[in-house]
């Protein structure tokens, strides 16, 4: 499970398209539940970067990657009173999610929905041991999908 750093479903899916990102995972789910699929879940996926759990080294070659769009951790405006992006847009106060004093990004409800619905789906069909987020597997290199995912919920 990730975070996208940006704003919109059209903009990850245009980014994931360009060959010269250099990045990709099989779904990305919009702020408003929509699933996009970018690619075959039995064709591996740029996602994971240097990373490993338990026996297992660069988790590209392993696993499911799905991407969920959100800022993630968010910095304080010019001004003081808002929290924005790191491309500087602000970010609804209804949507921040407070945690040891820093800012991250909520999911929304749909979001949170539709990644359910996926996981089950995924694991139905498939042999799926674990589900992480990437700061599990790349520990001090990454923070998706922050402490604003509510893994253990789920």
């Amino acid at each position: 499970m990730h975070f996208t750093a940006s704003g919109s479903l059209q903009g990850t899916v245009d980014w994931f398209k360009n060959l010269n990102s250099s990045v990709s995972a099989h779904l990305v789910i919009g702020r408003d539940g929509e699933i996009v699929q970018m690619v075959p879940f039995n064709v591996q996926a740029w996602h994971a970067g240097k990373s490993e759990w338990g026996k297992y080294r660069s988790l590209n070659n392993h696993s499911i990657g799905i991407e969920l769009v959100n800022w993630g951790q968010l910095k304080r405006s010019v001004t003081g009173l808002n929290w924005v992006s790191w491309t500087n847009k602000q970010v609804p106060n209804d949507d921040i999610h407070l945690n040891d004093f820093r800012a991250w990004q909520r999911y929304t409800k749909e979001q949170m929905v539709a990644a359910v619905e996926a996981c089950q789906a995924i694991c139905e069909a498939y042999v799926i041991q674990d589900i992480l987020g990437h700061s599990d597997i790349a520990p001090g290199r990454k923070t998706d999908p922050g402490p604003a995912f509510p893994m253990e919920v789920y």
